[in-house]
């Protein structure tokens, strides 16, 4: 697992995720459309997942072919149509699963899942 900033310039992501030749990247919905230009220089890319946006329907067209865009529901979705089970289920009474932090400092990009007492798969199906 690599975290990539949303401070970096776009050759830096490219850069980045050439140098691990990651088949997965995950982002946000505010930097989805980033990725229009980004995945063209990125060829093991393979998927990409962002977090949605509550209101706001993300915008999946014009993307690279080949490359598979979810939303982390539908991961969560699939998930739990494995037979596996899902991994915040173990969390399940944790506050805070995973925080990917910058600097420290209050304007540092950050990513938390709160995920205390909230099951991500019935969310999903929830908002369905």
């Amino acid at each position: 697992m690599v975290t990539l900033y949303a401070t970096l310039g776009d050759d830096a992501v490219v850069h980045g995720i050439n140098e691990t030749e990651c088949e997965y990247v995950m982002t946000s919905y505010d930097l989805l459309p980033k990725f229009k230009t980004i995945l063209a220089n990125t060829p093991t890319v393979k998927h990409l997942v962002y977090m949605e946006d509550p209101l706001k329907k993300g915008d999946t067209t014009g993307y690279k072919a080949g490359v598979k865009i979810h939303t982390f529901c539908d991961v969560i979705t699939l998930g739990a149509k494995s037979g596996k089970g899902t991994l915040l289920n173990e969390f399940k009474n944790q506050e805070i699963l995973k925080t990917e932090t910058g600097s420290g400092d209050v304007s540092s990009n950050s990513l938390l899942f709160f995920v205390s007492n909230w099951n991500s798969r019935d969310e999903c199906a929830n908002s369905r």
